[in-house]
């Protein structure tokens, strides 16, 4: 889940948040913090796994406050899901389909959303060129190739973001004094390499990164499941 909400670009606001963007990383449970400027206004948003959703709205004021803006004169303020799709899941019933984040397919690590809506899109457009040509029965060439082309990368970045979120304060000390994890970083949400392209540069590690991952995520389960009892009441 995300809330997120703009702040106008005014006097009191520094020229500096015009060229750069912040990314607040390490104090919400499968998230981050960030302020993304935009041509006449910054953008101030807080994301999170959906259970701590109940958590966004005193983060996104803290995360305010730390910038120096006031969190009372956000304009815009709204909340939305982002949907994850697991994987196998049905995104293709004979003629009609679904893509990008209809079909869950959100990033689960960045959140980011619009290049697997773009990639989702191709996939869709060519398999209904397909059908309507009577080359194919139905969009169920679409899902395969979704799963074939698209899944793994967002299956490796689920990974990633269990394993990054079960104790961030190792990574975001590698980023601040390692220069190649830094850029590695940096080459990661500019798109310049892809998650699969992180997990065969690192080989034979990626058993003990999956082996993690996964250890991670029972953690995280079963934390979920003591707070549902407590989430269900609210």
């Amino acid at each position: 889940m995300a809330l997120e909400g703009n702040v106008e670009f005014a006097q009191d606001v520094p020229g500096d948040w015009q060229e750069y963007a912040g990314l607040d990383l390490g104090g919400l449970a499968g998230g981050y913090g960030w302020v993304f400027p935009k041509s006449d206004h910054l953008n101030v948003g807080v994301g999170s796994w959906k259970y701590a959703g109940f958590t966004l709205r005193p983060k996104l004021a803290e995360l305010c406050r730390r910038y120096g803006f006031d969190p009372t004169a956000l304009t815009n303020v709204r909340g939305h899901h982002l949907p994850v799709r697991v994987p196998g899941s049905p995104i293709a019933r004979g003629a009609v389909a679904v893509a990008g984040d209809a079909a869950g397919l959100v990033d689960p690590l960045s959140g980011e959303g619009i290049h697997m809506a773009f990639a989702s899109g191709r996939l869709a457009a060519r398999h209904a060129l397909r059908v309507l040509a009577g080359e194919a029965a139905d969009m169920s060439g679409y899902q395969r190739a979704v799963d074939r082309r698209l899944q793994p990368e967002l299956t490796t970045s689920r990974k990633l973001q269990e394993l990054f979120n079960f104790a961030p304060p190792p990574y975001i000390a590698m980023m601040r004094r390692s220069e190649k994890f830094w850029l590695l970083f940096c080459h990661l949400i500019r798109g310049e390499m892809t998650y699969l392209d992180f997990t065969r540069m690192i080989g034979p590690m990626r058993v003990a990164v999956d082996f993690l991952a996964g250890a991670a995520q029972c953690r995280r389960m079963t934390r979920v499941r003591a707070l549902s009892p407590l989430l269900r009441g609210r």
